[in-house]
């Protein structure tokens, strides 16, 4: 795409995006013209965790795109203690807002099963919706979805299931948080 042309990543969207070089590979951070603000791994794109967002959808790049939001993403990476508080709950159903905003209150350092979610949400049967849920993750690292782990292992990572590179990113993120630093 000509660098003069923007990408609309929904229908009446337009984005810009801007790569960050994290401790767990390329992540990107995406903001529309309307301010929804979307984060994930580059390379995880085009995958079964994108919900539909491809490389093209992230819009322009824009190097300098929210500068201060980027800072504390890297810094929650590397294991320091950071408020997303002011960053909203992106859309979805009301059982997934209620699961992410749930998992928003996982502290760091902290791990709870899905199952352990989906009775925090009132739906003690819902341990695989929760897993659902964790997948559509639109805002990984502000929604920790790392720190939500399977009864039995770290579990899938972004859908892409428990096998490959995506769990031990999870483990990165939560081994990161074990020392947690201010």
């Amino acid at each position: 795409m000509p660098p003069h042309e923007e990408s609309r990543c929904d229908r009446d969207e337009v984005a810009r995006h801007r790569i960050l070089d994290s401790p767990t590979g390329s992540f990107y951070v995406m903001r529309t013209d309307t301010g929804h603000v979307e984060t994930g791994w580059f390379d995880m794109l085009d995958g079964p965790g994108a919900g539909g967002r491809t490389s093209e959808s992230l819009g322009m790049a824009d190097p300098h795109l929210l500068p201060e939001f980027c800072r504390r993403i890297l810094h929650a990476m590397r294991g320091h203690s950071v408020d997303f508080e002011d960053i909203e709950t992106p859309p979805g159903t009301g059982f997934q807002r209620a699961v992410w905003n749930a998992a928003r209150k996982i502290p760091p350092g902290m791990t709870i099963t899905y199952g352990q979610l989906a009775d925090r949400v009132h739906r003690p049967k819902a341990a695989r919706a929760v897993g659902q849920a964790m997948r559509r993750n639109r805002l990984p690292i502000v929604i920790p979805c790392h720190r939500v782990i399977g009864a039995g292992d770290l579990g899938g990572f972004g859908g892409h299931g428990s096998k490959g590179r995506w769990p031990s990113i999870k483990s990165m993120l939560l081994e990161a948080e074990s020392g947690l630093r201010p």
